[in-house]
């Protein structure tokens, strides 16, 4: 980079200084542009250029290393977006694994399937404690090591799940992988965000979001066949083989982004004084409760309807749905995410009722398509709006997200088993509907800065 100087002749009486270099404004990542370009900080602004500043002439400075710390995406970067989908979908199948697993399992170490199911709870409990504190510790690191830092764990953890000798041994290193986990899900999304031009970043988080949405849906029968094959110890070690190669991605094909100053919105206190953080927390803890209320239970409640036959056919039209809800937040997130979040909250409300009143098989198979739509648009449409509200505090309001959702997801089940016990497994969606109406009237009443239009 070379810098000219202005002749000072042609503007007289202004002193003489050399002018300043010239910037071009391009891609973020080699791959896109043949240039280095600034980038919006987590706010999604542009901080200010150095450039803006007088600088002397110095022939070291074509040499210098290009500051990426602020760089302004053009498009949509694929390959780092699919990279960090690809790490939800290892992320949720790591926890959710165990759940298509727990009769190979419970067998081979000697316990009740009951107990044997802790495994996916003290995982849940890992994240509940790891996501806020182990985000606000690594805030300042680069984000893409951030990413392979956590992979490389679930690269130790997943093997030594397949190695534990015992349950109490195999607990430890689950809540282990739970407090990584809870790291991934706050980092991910807001990772997205900053990778992806403003009028785009809905979209983003969709993409990454539906690696998620493909574990339970692709991932989990995938992996309970394959446990039947060659056991549950194996599986867990193609996980680790998959995750392995993960890291070698990550770390040469995805755009890195600087972290962010613990000072600059890492408190808890930052980012729920931002207007609209607050209403999305509580949406998103009524419509996660009232959402597994019934789904932590919808074997039986299948069951109890005299729908067992269909069973296959409800959770697998339950798992299609949640790929259409993602691809469609995915497309018009951005530009409509109030439209999407009002519809989609007030559609969960009706199809809770039908799922409490109809009985026919068809008609509840159609509901079960339209309750995974829903599942599947709420996720990103939440993390978005959260990312939205929260700005440079959007990591911490990730992790917040996170904490809450996990949370909501035990107090879902927990009020599941008491409505059992109460009127039947048969009333679980209309028990549901309340905290639906709430989740709605919530995101209705957020015009302004939770769900804006």
């Amino acid at each position: 980079m070379t810098a000219h100087t202005a002749d000072p002749s042609s503007h007289p009486g202004r002193p003489h200084r050399p002018d300043r270099p010239h910037r071009p404004v391009l891609s973020p990542h080699p791959a896109l542009s043949p240039h280095p370009v600034r980038s919006p900080d987590p706010s999604g602004s542009l901080s200010p250029d150095p450039a803006d500043e007088p600088q002397a002439q110095d022939t070291a400075a074509d040499d210098a290393p290009v500051d990426t710390s602020d760089r302004v995406p053009v498009r949509l970067p694929l390959g780092s977006l699919l990279a960090l989908a690809v790490t939800s979908f290892v992320t949720l199948l790591s926890e959710t694994l165990p759940a298509g697993l727990l009769l190979q399992m419970s067998a081979d170490l000697g316990v009740s399937t009951s107990t044997a199911g802790q495994t996916v709870t003290v995982f849940a409990i890992g994240c509940l404690v790891g996501a806020i504190p182990l985000t606000r510790l690594t805030a300042p690191l680069s984000r893409r090591a951030v990413v392979v830092g956590m992979l490389v764990g679930f690269v130790v953890v997943n093997t030594a799940t397949a190695l534990a000798p015992s349950l109490p041994v195999l607990l430890v290193i689950r809540f282990l992988a739970g407090l990584g986990a809870g790291m991934t899900w706050a980092l991910v999304p807001s990772y997205a965000r900053r990778l992806a031009p403003p009028h785009l970043a809905g979209r983003a988080i969709a993409i990454t979001a539906l690696g998620s949405t493909l574990a339970l849906a692709v991932g989990v029968p995938a992996g309970t066949a394959l446990g039947q094959l060659v056991g549950w110890r194996w599986t867990f070690g193609v996980l680790s083989v998959v995750a392995l190669g993960l890291v070698a991605w990550v770390r040469l094909g995805v755009v890195d982004l600087p972290g962010t100053p613990r000072s600059s919105g890492t408190r808890l206190s930052d980012a729920l004084s931002v207007p609209g953080v607050k209403s999305v927390i509580a949406a998103a803890a009524a419509v996660i409760v009232a959402h597994n209320l019934l789904y932590t239970y919808v074997a039986p409640y299948v069951v109890d309807v005299d729908l067992g036959r269909a069973l296959g056919a409800v959770l697998l039209a339950f798992g299609l749905g949640s790929i259409g809800g993602a691809v469609l937040v995915g497309a018009y997130g951005d530009s409509h995410l109030r439209r999407l979040s009002v519809v989609s909250t007030v559609t969960l409300v009706a199809t809770l009722v039908v799922l409490g009143t109809v009985r026919e098989p068809a008609a509840v198979i159609a509901a079960a398509v339209v309750w995974g739509a829903v599942f599947g648009s709420i996720a990103p449409l939440l993390q978005t709006a959260s990312a939205r509200a929260a700005g440079p505090a959007a990591d911490t309001a990730q992790s917040l997200l996170v904490t809450v959702w996990n949370l909501a997801i035990a107090v879902g089940g927990a009020l599941g088993g008491i409505s059992i016990a109460v009127s039947g497994t048969a009333t679980l969606p209309l028990a549901s509907v309340p905290l639906a109406v709430v989740a709605a009237a919530v995101v209705v009443a957020g015009r302004r800065h939770a769900f804006p239009r």
